[in-house]
C-alpha cells in the first residue's frame, strides 16, 4: 500500500496491485468467453443438444408421469401357487390400464407364468403373459383399450400350459 498527497494535503492510501494479482481475472474471463467474440466448436454444440434434450425429456416424463398415476384410481393384486407368486398395481386410465407389478419362480418349479386377459363387459380384447425362470422379474406397460375402457382384468398364475385365476379385477372409477 502507497501512501499519496491529494490536494488538500492530507495522505490517504492508495491500493495498488499485487504483484499475484496483477489484473482482474473476472474481466478477463468474461472477454475470453464474450458470446459475442466466442464460438462453440460442433462438439460443443452438440453436446448443449443432448444435455438440453436429456433435461427437457425428465422434466417431461417424470413431471406427467407422476401427476397422471396420483389422479387415476389403482387396484392392487397379488397371489401365489405352489412354486411361484405375482404382485402388481393395476392403473385405471380413460381407456387404457398400466400394470406394472412382478412374478417370481421358484427353483425347480419350471417356469412361472402370469396371464392378464383384458376384458369389457364378455368380450375378450386382449392377452398378455409374463415369466420368470427360476428368477424375479418386474415388468410394466400400458395395455391401450377399447373406446369405454376395460371393465375388467382377470390374472391368472400357473406353470406350463396349467393356470389358476388369482384375480378378476374390475375397473375402479
Amino acid at each position: 500500500m502507497a501512501l499519496a498527497n491529494v490536494i488538500s494535503g492530507e495522505e490517504q492510501a492508495v491500493i495498488e496491485p499485487t504483484p499475484e494479482f496483477p489484473h482482474n481475472p473476472a474481466a478477463t474471463a468474461a472477454a475470453q468467453y464474450d458470446s459475442a467474440q466466442h464460438r462453440a466448436s460442433p462438439g460443443d454444440i452438440m453436446k448443449r443438444i443432448a444435455v438440453s434434450l436429456a433435461v427437457s425429456a425428465v422434466a417431461v416424463l417424470g413431471g406427467t408421469g407422476v401427476a397422471s398415476a396420483a389422479g387415476h384410481p389403482t387396484s392392487n393384486f397379488g397371489d401365489r401357487i405352489s412354486g411361484g407368486a405375482v404382485g402388481g398395481t393395476l392403473t385405471w386410465y380413460n381407456r387404457s390400464v398400466g400394470v406394472s407389478g412382478y412374478v417370481r419362480d421358484d427353483a425347480g418349479s419350471g417356469n412361472t407364468t402370469v396371464t392378464f386377459e383384458f376384458r369389457q363387459a364378455g368380450t375378450l380384447f386382449d392377452v398378455q403373459t409374463r415369466t420368470a425362470a427360476n428368477d424375479y422379474k418386474t415388468f410394466g406397460w400400458t395395455e391401450p383399450g377399447p373406446s369405454g375402457g376395460f371393465s375388467r382384468v382377470d390374472i391368472y398364475l400357473g406353470h406350463g400350459t396349467g393356470k389358476i385365476l388369482v384375480a378378476s379385477v374390475p375397473r375402479k372409477v
